[in-house]
């Protein structure tokens, strides 16, 4: 008797595994099947985007700065939006706030290419207030969370004195 109820846990414990496994997969192809029918319709004419973003410490040159920001668009066209953003930046004693006008095109619904000026205005460590505007590219890609909400890696050169190319990480909505 104590063999048959060890063989009926055993049975048990396998078609356990087994449910598992199936729902790990169903779950794995409706994250799949979402990803890909989620782009859709996100890079509309008429949609608004709202993205947050930082750089996370991530860049090419010493003296890593904190880089916070944030921006707003709208798509005046399919796949083409306009916008405003502002940062909020600290690299070493220079803190600074700074805004952009920006503009992106957006190309087989996961990647899109920009370009902006950004008009900075801070303080030195000396104390001395700081202007200058910087022209920027960008290059990214969307990662679909779902059918209105992005994570968007974005690599940004700008082309400007004293600036470095600088990878930021952004999370975005689309309405």
């Amino acid at each position: 008797n104590v063999n048959n109820v060890n063989n009926v846990n055993n049975v048990n414990n396998v078609n356990n595994v087994n449910n598992v496994k199936k729902m790990l997969l169903l779950t794995l192809f409706s994250i799949l099947v979402s990803i890909v029918y989620a782009q859709s319709g996100a890079t509309n004419k008429g949609v608004i985007l709202i993205s947050g973003a930082s750089n996370l410490d991530i860049t090419f040159a010493e003296g890593t700065p904190l880089i916070l920001g944030a921006k707003g668009g709208y798509f005046f066209a399919d796949n083409i939006v306009g916008g405003l953003g502002m940062n909020f930046e600290k690299v070493g004693d220079f803190t600074d706030s700074n805004y952009k006008l920006f503009g992106r095109y957006y190309f087989k619904e996961k990647f899109f290419a920009g370009a902006g000026l950004r008009f900075f205005k801070g303080v030195n460590k000396d104390g001395d207030e700081v202007t200058k505007n910087v022209f920027e590219l960008e290059g990214g890609y969307m990662f679909f969370l779902n059918d209105f909400i992005t994570i968007e890696p974005t690599f940004i050169l700008p082309l400007g004195e004293d600036q470095k190319p600088r990878i930021n990480a952004g999370f975005s909505l689309y309405f």
